[in-house]
């Protein structure tokens, strides 16, 4: 656990050419962000080596495998394969050190985090949600709230399947409020976070947020966090600081 806080960080997934917009929007605020990038994805496209430049000049830029698969059931070469390959790719384009890795479908087990470790990740992030607090394990890297409608008891299951007690409980405190808001639950979160001088972790697509035309719920949000006094750090900066 530390004292560091509070801190904020923001993570986007898949490397969609709509990340560009989304960079604006942070960039515009002053806050950070970690661009998970596949090498290529088969469900939607990926941005040019160009563009990911573009974003790695201001952005850190995140492995996320070669080819988007879930880690969980293959093999150790395979495995091996996505996890170092997609680092090796990124390092090669970007000319510097990739040390966030995020796993794909937020599917891990300990056979994968072992693999991700071996591979010299500072931080892997996942999807387990409605967390604050400093209790983690840095390649098993939880979130706050992701940007996108779910209902709750959605939430719930995944975080009592995937051991994210804590989360469970925090999901039914803070997430019920009507409509699917998760947007008001993000700011409710934020706060938490910051009294508590934790620590507070949006995440998302992209895609997403254009398919549900979302973008004004999204700058509310990360006009509410650059406004709370709470640090803007990367994803490795946040794994760094939890011992």
């Amino acid at each position: 656990m530390t004292g560091a806080g509070p801190v904020v960080t923001t993570s986007w997934d898949d490397g969609h050419p709509t990340d560009l917009r989304l960079a604006e929007l942070l960039d515009r605020l002053g806050l950070a962000g970690t661009f998970y990038v596949p090498v290529r994805n088969p469900e939607r496209p990926v941005c040019p080596p160009r563009e990911i430049r573009q974003l790695g000049q201001r952005f850190e830029i995140g492995a996320h495998t070669i080819s988007h698969r879930r880690l969980v059931g293959l093999d150790a070469s395979e495995m091996h394969a996505e996890i170092a390959g997609g680092r090796e790719v990124l390092e090669d384009l970007l000319g510097r050190q990739v040390t966030a890795f995020c796993y794909p479908g937020g599917k891990f087990s300990r056979r994968v985090r072992t693999e991700v470790e071996r591979a010299g990740f500072v931080v892997a992030r996942t999807t387990m949600g409605f967390r604050h607090d400093w209790a983690v394990d840095r390649l098993l890297l939880p979130t706050s709230v992701q940007a996108f409608p779910h209902p709750v008891g959605t939430h719930v299951r995944h975080a009592l399947k995937e051991g994210n007690w804590s989360g469970a409980g925090n999901c039914l405190i803070y997430a019920a409020v009507p409509r699917r808001d998760w947007a008001r639950v993000a700011v409710r979160l934020l706060g938490e976070a910051v009294r508590k001088h934790g620590w507070w972790h949006l995440w998302g697509h992209s895609w997403e947020i254009e398919a549900l035309d979302a973008w004004d719920d999204l700058a509310s949000v990360l006009r509410e966090a650059a406004a709370s006094g709470a640090r803007p750090v990367t994803n490795t900066e946040l794994g760094s600081l939890v011992e």
